[in-house]
This record gives C-alpha cells, structure tokens and sequence, in this order.
C-alpha cells in the first residue's frame, strides 16, 4: 500500500482502484435487485445499478487520494492530534464534492435509463434527500479508508522491525561462531606444536613429518575459515590427520578405531566438532595412564538426527571432577556454545564415565545433507 504515495504507474493505480469500487458496487446491486425479487417487488437492473454505481464510480476516483492524504497525514503517537484534525477537516471538504459527484452520476445514469424527472423541484428534492443520506455514508467510508491504510502501515512495520530483529540474530549468532572458531584455532595450534616440541628432542625426522601434517591440517582451517559447517567425510579426514600427529607423539601407543554408518559420510557437521573432543580424550583420559590409550568413534543416524559417541579407555572422572570439567575447558565449552549457536535446544551434548571405564561423550546434532556431494 506505499506504493499508492508514489507517482509511478498512477494509471495503474487508479484503474486498480476503480476496479474494485466497481465491482464492488456491481456486488450490492446485485444484492438490491434480487432482494427486490424476492419480495415480489422488482425493480429494473439499471435502477438497482443506479442505486451503487454513482457512490462507487466517486470513491473509485478518489481513493487513491485519500490513501495518499492517509500516507502524508499518518497518525502517530506524537501528532495523532494535529492529524485526526486534518483528516477531519479533509472529511468536511471532500463531503460536499462527493454528495455532488455522486448525484451527477445518479442523474446521468437515470437519463440514460430514460427515467429522469422533468420537476426541478424534484431533483432540488433529490439532492437534499442525497446530502443527508451519503454524508455519513462518505464519512464512515473515508474512516475506513484511512483506517486500512494504517491498520496495512503498522502491519509492515511490525515484519520490518521482526525481520531486522531476525537479520540481527542471525548477525549475532555468525559473529559468535566466528568468535568461537577463532578462539579454537589458535588452542588447538599451541598443543599440536607442543606436541612436536616434544618429539624433536627424539626423532627430527618425526617431528619434521608431524609438521607436514600440521601444514595440512591448518589448509584446512584455512580453506573452510567462513564455514561453520563441513561434511562428515572432511571432518573425519581433519580428524585422522591430528590423530596421526597424537600417535607419533605417544609412539604409536595409541589406538584409533572408528564405526562410521556409510550413509552418514555426507552429512554436514560443524567444523572443528570432533577434534577437541578427541583432543580431550588424550589429555585428560589417555595421558596420566600407564596402559595404551584407546579412543572409539562410531557414527549413526537416529530418524533425523546424527549421533556420535566417543569412547576412550582412560581413567576417566570422579563425579566432583566431572562436574567440574563439564563447565570448563576450551574444547567443551567451545563445543557446547557453538551447538547452542548453530542448533539452538535441538542438539544433544553429555559426558559421563563409561561402564568399563574411561569418559563418554554423546553428541547428537539435526542431520542435514550436503547436497553437493
């Protein structure tokens, strides 16, 4: 309905408008003329035309200026006052060219109906009676004319202001996960050069091969630093590169398996999900043991959802620790917010000693596809 305050395509405009007031008159003559019908007391089809033509020819011709009036004049909080006056005032001027308009038109649709009275006094008659019986009619229509239009203006604003709202989530929301991401990278980056500060004094050769292995796991970050979401078959591929770097650093004392179901290798998970995971398993389970470490992935889908589950063989947690290791650490904190982030209270995210031993993590997150493999 902005439209209307514009001067493009006014011809449009007004032919829309008269359109409607057209049909909208041809729809109560109708409505006259079998009601005359019914009451055995028929009248001709122009008379029942000249009854609702004449008002709905005027209004055809001027609601487009009254909708702009209404968008000049809008009523707000701050100058409902001032402008219910002028729209007043606007009633009273209009009143008196409508009622004429309208009568013209009553009497040319007549004379062509052959029906028009030779008494001046009649139609002197005629107009008064039109004067009485149409002003409150053009006034209460003018109201609801104006009424629409903001009823439509307050409308709009309402989607304008919850799309913004919605755009400014979602601003928000990708910020974060930015912030998050960037907040990971450098972690994971400082314990995996750890990792081959502790391997050079052994074996240069190792720790120049663990760095080659870095250098393709950071083009990897690289290459995905604006996506939040990759597919499993990536994710998984990231994964295997760090857990190439952990054996060499446990010297091969570590052992990693997975049970990934085929039909989940394209589905789309965030970047980064399971490597602080993993990574968690090894520092706080898998180091402070004596025995091998051993660290278990397995992948399903569940209906509409994709569900991990990793295992390690650690020592795992005392409740009091556990607890406390929910809350904090990087890699589960990280993880928890950027679930938040992506999937709202639609994600599943638990950590608990297993039965044998050792921590469990659940993960369930919605399952989507990646359509372009």
């Amino acid at each position: 309905m902005r439209n209307w305050i514009s001067r493009e395509h006014l011809g449009t405009k007004w032919v829309i408008s008269f359109g409607f007031w057209i049909l909208l008159g041809l729809l109560f003559a109708s409505k006259s003329y079998i009601y005359s019908v019914i009451i055995d007391q028929p009248i001709y089809w122009w008379r029942a035309i000249g009854f609702t033509m004449p008002k709905a020819l005027v209004w055809g011709a001027v609601t487009p200026i009254v909708l702009w009036f209404a968008s000049i004049f809008r009523i707000e909080s701050h100058n409902w006052i001032k402008n219910l006056g002028i729209h007043i005032a606007i009633c009273i001027l209009l009143a008196p060219f409508l009622v004429m308009s309208s009568f013209l038109i009553d009497l040319l649709i007549k004379w062509i109906g052959s029906a028009l009275p030779d008494n001046p006094s009649f139609v002197t008659a005629a107009f008064n009676a039109q004067i009485f019986a149409n002003s409150f009619d053009n006034i209460l229509t003018y109201i609801i004319i104006v009424g629409m239009y903001h009823v439509y203006e307050y409308y709009q604003r309402y989607k304008e202001r919850e799309l913004k709202a919605a755009r400014l989530e979602a601003q928000l929301a990708t910020a974060r996960l930015d912030l998050l991401k960037a907040q990971l990278n450098p972690h994971f980056l400082f314990n995996t050069l750890s990792a081959i500060s502790i391997v050079k004094d052994k074996d240069l050769e190792m720790a120049d091969k663990m760095i080659t292995d870095l250098s393709e796991m950071l083009r990897f970050i690289m290459d995905n630093v604006h996506k939040q979401e990759v597919s499993l078959r990536e994710e998984m591929d990231f994964l295997n590169r760090y857990i190439s770097l952990q054996k060499k650093r446990f010297e091969d004392n570590l052992e990693f398996t997975t049970d990934i179901d085929p039909a989940s290798w394209n589905a789309m998970v965030p970047s980064l999900i399971l490597q602080p995971l993993v990574e968690n398993a090894i520092e706080h389970g898998i180091r402070n043991q004596n025995s091998d470490g051993k660290i278990n992935i397995t992948c399903s889908l569940e209906k509409d959802q994709l569900a991990f589950e990793i295992r390690d063989n650690g020592i795992g947690l005392n409740n009091n620790n556990l607890n406390k290791h929910k809350g904090k650490g990087i890699g589960v904190s990280n993880t928890r917010e950027r679930l938040e982030a992506l999937y709202g209270s639609d994600y599943t995210f638990e950590m608990k000693n297993g039965d044998k031993g050792g921590v469990t993590v659940t993960l369930k997150i919605p399952y989507r596809w990646d359509n372009k493999n």
